[in-house]
């Protein structure tokens, strides 16, 4: 194995012609992304009136081939949602980690940090995900379904071994890891005994 330590090449010299579509294409995107908040606003000064004139609304056009789901509390949707706000989502849970480093909490002052689990579904997705996030959007993980499964699980198995006891940490478990058969003999031991006393 070679000790040889090989320096960096350097850098290629920019050529002027693709230094200059590069500026470009950042104007550009600035020009785009400008023109689609006005057009968005315009859409929402629009429906505002139109609700503060007492006028009925259509539905969205967009909730035809993507109805909201159960646990959508996205309410209401407008037609005037840019393309990029049409997600369905659900209530979200915000848990204190009190373990942590406490952080400014305008105005109680110090506080735990907060962690938010969620769910969302974008606008033609074939299925919702989790989503994991602190409370200033700064860090964010979006999970499918399947991948929230298995963290779920890996959390849990973690909570019942220092706990000292396995529970199944599947629904429709209640909290006590039984299911909803009363003689069930898995995970019940009224199960077990019912079952050794009809034998």
């Amino acid at each position: 194995m070679s000790n040889h330590i090989t320096s960096p090449e350097p850098e290629r010299e920019i050529p002027a012609k693709i230094r200059a579509e590069a500026e470009s294409a950042g104007r550009d995107a600035v020009h785009t992304y400008l023109s689609t908040w006005q057009e968005e606003m315009r859409a929402y000064d629009r429906q505002n009136s139109a609700i503060l004139a007492g006028e009925q609304l259509p539905a969205p056009a967009w909730l035809d081939d993507d109805p909201c789901p159960p646990w959508c509390v996205a309410e209401p949707h407008r037609a005037s949602d840019h393309p990029d706000d049409r997600t369905h989502y659900a209530s979200g849970t915000w848990v204190p980690l009190v373990t942590e480093e406490p952080v400014p909490m305008h105005p109680t002052g110090w506080a735990p940090p907060e962690i938010e689990v969620g769910m969302e579904r974008r606008y033609r997705e074939r299925e919702p995900r989790v989503h994991l996030s602190d409370q200033e959007g700064k860090h964010a993980w979006h999970l499918t379904l399947d991948e929230a499964e298995k963290v779920a699980h890996a959390m849990l198995a973690h909570v019942h071994s220092a706990r000292g006891g396995w529970r199944p940490a599947v629904l429709p478990f209640d909290e006590h890891g039984h299911c909803g058969n009363a003689e069930c003999v898995a995970c019940r031991a009224e199960g077990v005994e019912a079952k050794e006393a009809s034998a």
